[in-house]
């Protein structure tokens, strides 16, 4: 992250660990519903600080067969 406060929310530092993560299932008629999850940390390298968890539900159509 260029930026590591935001706020009230402090990230810590410049270095930070990053995890992410997603998992979708095919449903009928061409469409697709995913979660993805994200995370960013420094792992308490600088001290107490927070990280940001972030959570993603997605919809998708797609077109053509398959």
């Amino acid at each position: 992250m260029s930026d590591w406060e935001f706020g009230r929310l402090d990230a810590g530092g410049p270095f930070q660990f990053i995890a992410h993560g997603s998992g979708s299932f095919e449903l009928p008629g061409n469409l697709v519903i995913g979660w993805q999850f994200h995370h960013m940390s420094d792992a308490t390298i600088y001290g107490k600080s927070q990280g940001v968890d972030l959570h993603m539900i997605e919809l998708s159509y797609y077109f053509g067969d398959n």
